[in-house]
Parts: C-alpha cells; sequence; structure tokens
C-alpha cells in the first residue's frame, strides 16, 4: 500500500519527491498488507524499526491519513510467503534515518542514486522495505532495492492501483 499523511516529516518527503513525479509524489509512505484470519495487518519500516500494525486501528480510524491505495501484484505470486518472508525483520531490524534525510533528498535533487548501491539487510525505509520482500522472493523485480522510495512503487507498471481510503 502507499499512503499520504499531511505531517511535516510526510510533505517534506512529499516535495522532494514532486520534484519527480507531481501526481505519484504525493504517497510518503510504504507498507505491505498481512490478513490473520479477520485481521489485517500492515508490516512496515517505520521510526522504531520494521513493525506489525493493526491496519484498521492505526489506518483506517485515524483522520492523519489523507489518501490510501492498495496495490496489487500483475504477476503471479502462487506460492510466495510473504508472511514468513517478512517475519525474521520484524522488531529486528532498524529504520534507516540517513538514506531517508540524506541519500532520498540527493537523489531526487540530482536525479541519480550517487551512493552504495549495495543491498543492506540491517535498515531500511518504507519502500526499500517493500522492494527488498519482492526482491527476496523474485530478484528480478528491484534490482535496485537500495534506492526505492513509495514514489518508486507508484511508478511501477507492473502493479495495479486501488483505492482503499480517500
Amino acid at each position: 500500500m502507499l499512503v499520504q499523511t499531511n505531517s511535516l516529516l510526510a510533505r517534506t518527503i512529499q516535495f522532494f519527491q514532486k520534484r519527480k513525479d507531481k501526481i505519484g509524489g504525493i504517497y510518503n509512505h510504504a507498507a505491505m498488507f498481512q490478513v490473520e484470519g479477520d485481521k489485517i495487518y500492515v508490516i512496515e519500516a517505520i521510526q522504531t524499526g520494521i513493525q506489525k500494525t493493526n491496519f484498521t486501528d492505526e489506518y483506517l480510524n485515524k483522520k492523519r491519513y489523507v489518501n490510501i491505495i492498495g496495490l496489487s501484484p500483475l504477476f503471479d505470486t502462487t506460492g510466495w510467503d510473504f508472511v514468513e518472508t517478512m517475519k525474521p525483520y520484524i522488531n529486528t531490524t532498524k529504520y534507516d534515518f540517513f538514506d531517508l534525510i540524506v541519500e532520498q533528498s540527493i537523489r531526487f535533487i540530482t536525479g541519480k542514486w550517487l551512493f552504495s548501491k549495495t543491498i543492506h539487510t540491517k535498515h531500511f525505509i518504507c519502500g526499500e522495505f517493500c522492494a527488498y520482500i519482492y526482491y527476496l522472493l523474485k530478484n528480478s523485480l528491484f534490482s535496485n532495492v537500495y534506492e526505492i522510495a513509495p514514489l518508486d512503487l507508484e511508478e511501477r507498471s507492473d502493479f495495479s492501483h486501488y483505492p482503499v481510503k480517500n
């Protein structure tokens, strides 16, 4: 899913992303859904690291989320175990503040990725974590995991978009 909020940090992320794409740049956060019985959770990279969050409590019942869209793969994911792939990172992996504040900002200003092109697994920003999970399941999908921001997920032609909250 991609999320648009109006916090200061969200508006800052949107400011830099809109330099590349005025429409797709409105989404400042990315996360992945997990369904357990009748509950929907979100696995996401947030300031406290990779966390599992109750979707209804956190996203649907709070007014700060202006717009949420779901992304659905247009390719076969039969046999993919997203939950087991994400599990080792929940509550153990840190948030990458340097990437968010410095690396992504410079990328959107210059239009180029000027930093390490190595996939790291000790810390992520939200878009990178989503891309990394897809990379683990189908490594040809995202070769540039290290630089993925919400805008990059929004622009992908291999996902359809559907409204969740607006």
